[in-house]
């Protein structure tokens, strides 16, 4: 029978190993992305843009986006280039069937920033250097969440042969 942590989990992308347990990799996860959504909107306010809403509001889809883009980026790198990051965002749009257009438009999938990444003007490259600095600062260590100690932030966890 589900519980109402699980089902909180599952809702949000989370794994619940018990009805009482996260992982410390996933928990970890949910403050980089709300870190990384939060940053993003200080960027696009002081370059003059509408901020957003907060991370309390955004859509489970875009907060999907956005988990997605991070653990993409843990697992595979960054390599070191803000395009990489820009590029993905771009597929993963172009995928959902947005296009090019002169201004955001969630209902008729347009936006200006489905061009080259050399095209975008700095502003808009500031922000995928902010990404992958948090990124890049958060990333676990390989043997995050085992044992009674994590190496990638110091959190101590309790083994779950322990438990």
């Amino acid at each position: 029978m589900p519980n109402k942590m699980s089902d909180y989990g599952n809702q949000h992308g989370i794994v619940v190993k018990d009805a009482l347990h996260v992982t410390h990799k996933e928990m970890l996860l949910e403050e980089v992305i709300y870190l990384a959504h939060e940053v993003n909107r200080a960027v696009r306010g002081c370059i003059g843009q509408d901020p957003g809403v907060p991370f309390g509001d955004v859509s489970p889809a875009k907060k999907a986006s956005l988990r997605l883009a991070v653990l993409y980026a843990w697992e595979f790198g960054l390599s070191d280039c803000d395009e990489d990051s820009h590029n993905r965002w771009t597929y993963a749009k172009l995928r959902e069937g947005w296009k090019f257009g002169e201004a955001e438009d969630s209902e008729k999938k347009t936006h200006p920033n489905l061009v080259p990444y050399d095209d975008l003007p700095w502003k808009e490259q500031l922000k995928d250097r902010f990404f992958r600095a948090i990124v890049e600062k958060t990333q676990p260590s390989p043997s995050c969440g085992e044992g009674e100690r994590c190496e990638c932030h110091g959190a101590l966890l309790s083994s779950s042969e322990s438990e």
